[in-house]
């Protein structure tokens, strides 16, 4: 009776250990389990933040949104992550510094990358997942010359141009460049080099670092390179909303009530006073010409990429702005017949006339650089590229301005960590 008392105790006790041990597993495999689908959330919020780049190169520094994902394995479970752009150095021409939230260690985003990072916080333990990447800038489809004013034709000046340094006045690198030949019979103040292949004559006055000759040639896009980013940029355009030029001018003509990509079909001609509003960092392609009898005022609010596959002509003005803040816009005129930048408006980030030649005029200025002419169909030897004034204008450079890709870009992770 002893021995069975005892064999009895004997298996209870080992019933216990076995119950106590099951429950010790499942509770280290949920615990497992969670702890790697936090990753997973974290993971999400990394990559959305690399999808916010690709959406936009200029999303600003400590852009940070929330999500959740259902991770595999959890069923029905969400798990909340938060997504950041902590540093966005896709500009820059040097490294900069950001601090690490995970370990507040302070690391380096290098000239060309951006520094990301998506969290998660487990619901048992209150500690928060790092999934943290550098990544690299997919570039830009045109490369122009580093320079404030770039001409692959010549630049000829008979008003009053003033062009200042990214950070004066120690920092001279707001240079001038032309392919051609440089004429100044007004007068000219460059704070940086005037470089050009050609001769340098200035009649007027001219106020520079240095004048620099008989140079080799400056590279700008070639002509198919131009086809292929406006086509990938039209492609684009196409995947927002597509609107004729009556509706655009309709719709858009409401402060709010226009954003993202738009494709606009047909010619625009305008007549008296007429504003239109883009809202957003997207690409606008314009299909066609735009003729101004009256003033055509476009306020550009998030940094847009406008795009006119056409020219900009007529007796009236055609007044851009950029909201000051979004440095990266590109306005590019695809059509031959030139553009002539007048009126009142400030623009902000590239102007590109890659087909065709470039006037100064107005009261109006850039802030960022502007370029006329290609590689092989509109530069000096084919007479056109030319970037020319006979009013006052000024330009204050931005080092470091990219033209995004056309299409979507591919933003390409360097490293990739987790905490």
């Amino acid at each position: 009776m002893v021995t069975a008392l005892f064999l009895i105790g004997l298996l209870l006790i080992v019933a216990v250990i076995l119950v106590q041990a099951a429950t010790g597993t499942s509770t280290n495999t949920t615990d497992v389990q969670q702890k790697n689908q936090i990753f997973d959330a974290a993971e999400a919020g990394a990559n959305a933040a690399i999808n916010a780049l690709d959406q936009s190169q200029t999303t600003p520094n400590n852009t940070c949104t929330s999500g959740s994902i259902t991770p595999y394995g959890a069923t029905s479970t969400s798990f909340n992550y938060q997504s950041c752009v902590k540093t966005n150095n896709f500009a820059g021409a040097s490294a900069v510094s950001a601090t690490d939230p995970a370990t507040s260690a302070t690391i380096s985003v290098p000239a060309g990358t951006a520094f990301v990072t998506g969290s998660a916080s487990s619901s048992l333990t209150g500690e928060t997942t790092y999934a943290e990447a550098i990544v690299k800038s997919p570039g830009n489809g045109l490369v122009l010359p580093a320079g404030a004013l770039d001409a692959a034709g010549n630049g000829t000046f008979s008003g009053i141009v003033t062009i200042n340094a990214d950070n004066p006045p120690t920092n001279n690198d707001a240079s001038a460049i032309a392919n051609g030949n440089f004429t100044e019979a007004g007068t000219v103040t460059v704070q940086g080099p005037m470089q050009s292949q050609g001769s340098n004559t200035h009649a007027g006055t001219l106020t520079d670092t240095a004048t620099q000759t008989g140079l080799a040639p400056f590279p700008f896009p070639t002509s198919s390179q131009v086809t292929s980013f406006a086509s990938a940029a039209k492609t684009t355009a196409k995947s927002g909303v597509t609107m004729t030029a009556a509706t655009f001018l309709s719709t858009c003509s409401v402060p709010t009530a226009c954003s993202g990509n738009i494709y606009v079909s047909g010619p625009i001609t305008t007549a008296g006073a007429t504003s239109v509003t883009i809202n957003g960092n997207g690409t606008v392609y314009f299909d066609g010409n735009i003729t101004e009898a009256g003033t055509f005022n476009f306020t550009n609010k998030g940094g847009a990429s406008v795009i006119v596959n056409g020219n900009i002509t007529g007796a009236g003005a055609f007044n851009y702005s950029v909201t000051p803040g979004d440095k990266n816009a590109l306005l590019m005129v695809l059509g031959t017949a030139g553009y002539t930048l007048a009126g009142t408006g400030q623009y902000v980030g590239i102007v590109y006339a890659p087909n065709g030649n470039l006037t100064l005029a107005g009261a109006s200025g850039v802030t960022g650089e502007v370029a006329a002419g290609n590689n092989d169909t509109c530069n000096w030897s084919t007479g056109c590229g030319n970037v020319t004034n006979a009013g006052t204008f000024l330009i204050n450079y931005l080092s470091g301005l990219t033209i995004g890709n056309g299409g979507a870009p591919d933003v390409v992770t360097l490293s990739y960590w987790e905490h």
